[in-house]
């Protein structure tokens, strides 16, 4: 599981300003909303981002995946009790070595991708340093700046930082 999964996961509850790839004409933007409230738009959002589920989740696994993004979340703001979190998720997840020395879930199906997501919450904390929160205020996705000096703002410069830097623009010339 990717770290891309995780950071998809921890972005799954959408503030006013977030947005979706769009079809071909840019973004597409929506209102605030949660994609892991039900199994339907769980099922929906989480195979958009690659993460296929044979069934649907029930309420205990969407209550763990939401667990998990709180988990990320924390990333950004306090990691002492990002570090509590993840060692108490961990308890129920079952692991194994595959053949070229990774950790994979013992689990199938969505309690798998649970536990895959879990060991992916702990490679994320390699880049701990490096995790920051969109700075527009209607958005505040995650993601990893990965930029030379570490002075990336905006998950997206073209969607989210245009859209700060126009704000900022009328403001002045108010």
């Amino acid at each position: 599981m990717s770290v891309d999964a995780l950071l998809a996961v921890a972005n799954s509850y959408h503030q006013p300003e977030a947005r979706e790839p769009g079809d071909g004409n840019g973004a597409k933007w929506l209102p605030a909303h949660d994609h892991l409230e039900t199994p339907q738009e769980a099922m929906a959002y989480l195979g958009r981002h690659g993460l296929r589920l044979a069934e649907r989740p029930h309420s205990r696994q969407l209550a763990s995946l939401r667990e998990i993004r709180e988990a990320a979340q924390l990333f950004a703001t306090n990691q002492r009790a990002n570090a509590r979190r993840v060692s108490q998720l961990l308890h129920g997840a079952r692991f194994q070595l595959d053949a070229e020395g990774r950790l994979v879930p013992l689990r199938p199906g969505c309690d798998g991708l649970i536990d895959a997501l879990l060991i992916a919450l702990v490679e994320l904390r390699g880049e701990a340093d490096r995790i920051k929160r969109c700075g527009n205020d209607q958005c505040r996705w995650l993601f990893i700046d990965r930029s030379k000096n570490r002075s990336r703002q905006w998950c997206e410069s073209a969607t989210c930082g245009n859209r700060q830097r126009v704000r900022r623009f009328r403001r002045r010339a108010a």
